[in-house]
């Protein structure tokens, strides 16, 4: 009687912890509303649009300065591919927004309380990209639409030509240049989680972005293959932006894009498991 007792006193107690622990899907949950209660991250699609339809205005704008040719003069695909400049500027406000979220979270101490909710540290790492990623792409979106918008407009009001979204390459220009947004933000995520500091962070997602830029420098043939599977070539070769000779195709460059991330949200875990917190 007393076995059975202890034994039942036992399993529930068994059951009542592993209530406790929150699944995958609680986890990402609590990350998405936790994020998205601060105001400054509420805000952030609507300034990603408003600095991405102000940099591809930038760039058409003097367009004829920078680069010989007036937007009058271009065509319609080199209107849109100039105008998703301005995405490259409402990334860097996604990085550094992720990386000064996830710092001030640190310096707080705010993790330490996050991980007694979900004490698995992998599991949240990985829901906490998972909120990051889903928040940049509406961020992408958001300045992908208004850059796009925005450089259709100058096009239009310079008797320039302009191209719809249904033309052939269009749609392909503006996705591929969004996925800057979620991919550099998770790549935010995991090297300002490894360094604990904002320049840490910023500087990994911008330094791994201008990292083909670099190899570029550098002669021989292994150096080009190399930069064919580099992040920032691969989302060249998703958008159809200066596409190397030799580069993966679309799909294949979005799944090796997605790995990228896995591998650095993975060193991220390694790093938080060997420091214990």
């Amino acid at each position: 009687m007393r076995g059975d007792v202890h034994g039942t006193k036992t399993r529930g107690s068994r059951l009542s912890h592993t209530a406790k622990v929150p699944g995958f899907g609680a986890t990402v949950a609590a990350e998405w509303t936790r994020s998205s209660t601060l105001p400054h991250l509420r805000a952030a699609p609507l300034v990603c649009a408003l600095v991405g339809a102000a940099v591809a205005t930038l760039f058409l704008v003097t367009a004829e300065t920078t680069t010989g040719t007036r937007v009058s003069d271009m065509s319609a695909f080199d209107v849109v591919s100039t105008s998703m400049l301005g995405m490259d500027a409402a990334a860097i406000v996604v990085v550094f927004l992720v990386a000064s979220f996830v710092t001030a979270e640190q310096s707080t101490g705010l993790n330490r309380v996050v991980l007694l909710a979900a004490p698995r540290r992998g599991r949240r790492l990985a829901a906490s990209a998972l909120a990051v990623a889903t928040g940049a792409l509406l961020c992408g979106l958001a300045a992908g639409v208004a850059a796009y918008g925005v450089g259709q407009s100058v096009a239009a009001l310079t008797g320039g030509a302009t191209a719809s979204p249904t033309v052939e390459g269009v749609a392909r220009v503006v996705g591929g240049s969004v996925l800057m947004a979620p991919f550099y933000g998770t790549v935010a995520l995991a090297f300002a989680t490894c360094t604990r500091s904002l320049p840490g962070g910023v500087a990994g997602a911008l330094g791994l972005s201008a990292l083909p830029a670099v190899l570029g420098w550098f002669p021989g043939k292994a150096m080009d293959v190399v930069s064919r599977y580099l992040p920032g070539e691969l989302v060249h070769a998703i958008s159809g932006l200066e596409v190397a000779p030799g580069a993966p195709r679309p799909l294949v460059a979005l799944v090796l894009l997605t790995l990228w991330a896995v591998f650095l949200v993975g060193v991220a875990y390694l790093c938080t498991r060997d420091r214990g917190c």
